[in-house]
């Protein structure tokens, strides 16, 4: 058996992976060390091996190399799934990533969806128990019912009363009539964004909510603007004198065409990075949808790609398409000027959508993102909420700020 790698540039997986194991059905590929197989990562792919015992995977999208990895390992199987074998290929030096400097770690999660059972979502909040900060990109709850916020309150404080959250609402925050709860006294997204405010301030936080529908807020050095993209009806829409004139406010001011300070700012103090929540993708980062062939999920969807071509140094966080960050095309593009367009899955069972011949069962699970902040450079690591594993399909490096 034989395994033999090509890869593209330095610190990326991109590249070619083919496999000879003569007498073998399928292989999957790890990354890797003098150890072993790296068990706290999945493998990254599942090749089908021809009557030859032949095959090839190309690694595509930007992933990153893992620090820890220093080979590629391939473990082939035959028919009977009872015999397997293993063969590794060195990486080369100038091709492994970095030890990675550690300042913050932030933990984002999207579509949550709790409607009755609150034990699901007690788990999934645990998981940011040892993160810097929390953020959930919407669909907080299902149905936008009162019952449904009160309980979702209750399983914050129960599971992380010391870690700030901030949250941005999704479509399924609203109810689908909204009518029949008219001038009620009731729990909704905006009740418990203020108890998040009021709370994430008292850990420190420095927050400014604005009354067109968002947030800006600092936590060490890194700046985070929430976009409420979702309204009443489940619509999904930024009005251009609301949402949209807030956030070219803020993205105004650090070009520096507004010479207040805000939040406390001094200029050696600017954030090294710049999160954008905003519940839907636009459509030129959708992983399911293509330009020109579908519309938008969102309302004034051109006018905020428009406005975000202008800038740079971003990363656009989103969620509802439930999809899994081990798509074969990926679900993060790191575009020139550090813009970045992440979508990060969903706390529930994520779907998989392409034409790879084999997929794997844990690629569907439930996912957590983890974006690990230093100095000079960053990773996205996608988790699973099932086994704690790393996606090497979600696991992206990029440098922050020159």
């Amino acid at each position: 058996m034989k395994l033999t790698i090509h890869l593209e540039k330095p610190g990326c997986g991109d590249g070619m992976y083919e496999i000879r194991a003569r007498g073998y059905l399928a292989a999957e590929l790890f990354w890797s060390n003098e150890k072993g197989i790296l068990e706290e990562y999945t493998a990254f792919a599942c090749i089908p091996l021809g009557l030859d015992g032949e095959g090839v995977f190309r690694f595509q999208g930007g992933r990153g190399i893992p620090p820890e990895a220093s080979s590629v390992t391939a473990r082939a199987v035959d028919g009977s799934l009872k015999k397997w074998e293993e063969a590794s290929a060195i990486i080369p030096t100038d091709f492994r990533s970095p030890l990675q400097d550690a300042e913050q770690k932030i933990c984002v999660m999207s579509d949550l969806h709790l409607s009755r059972r609150a034990g699901r979502l007690k788990w999934v909040f645990s998981q940011g128990k040892k993160a810097d900060l929390v953020l959930l990109l919407g669909d907080l709850v299902n149905d936008g019912l009162p019952e449904q916020f009160q309980q979702f309150s209750r399983c914050l404080e129960e599971a992380l009363s010391d870690v700030p959250v901030l949250a941005v609402p999704g479509n399924h925050d609203f109810p689908r009539n909204p009518l029949p709860l008219a001038g009620e006294k009731r729990g909704d997204f905006r009740g418990v964004f203020q108890q998040m405010a009021e709370r994430a301030e008292n850990l420190g936080i420095q927050l400014k909510a604005d009354p067109r529908g968002g947030f800006c807020a600092r936590a060490g050095r890194t700046q985070v603007i929430g976009l409420y993209g979702a309204s009443n009806w489940r619509k999904l829409r930024l009005e251009k004198d609301g949402q949209l004139a807030f956030l070219e406010e803020e993205l105004r001011e650090k070009q520096g065409e507004e010479p207040e300070e805000k939040l406390g700012e001094k200029p050696e103090e600017k954030p090294f990075l710049r999160l954008i929540l905003c519940h839907a993708p636009l459509l030129d980062h959708n992983p399911q949808r293509r330009k020109g062939q579908s519309q938008p999920y969102l309302g004034g969807d051109r006018a905020l790609q428009k406005l975000l071509d202008s800038q740079e140094n971003f990363l656009f966080l989103s969620g509802h398409t439930h999809l899994s960050p081990n798509l074969y095309q990926g679900s993060v593009e790191i575009l020139p000027g550090n813009r970045i367009y992440a979508n990060v899955g969903s706390t529930c069972p994520c779907e998989m959508k392409g034409e790879e011949p084999l997929t794997l069962k844990e690629w569907r699970e439930p996912v957590m993102t983890e974006l690990i902040l230093g100095r000079k450079t960053a990773s996205i690591i996608s988790r699973s909420l099932v086994t704690g594993k790393a996606f090497p399909r979600g696991y992206y490096r990029f440098n922050l700020f020159s």
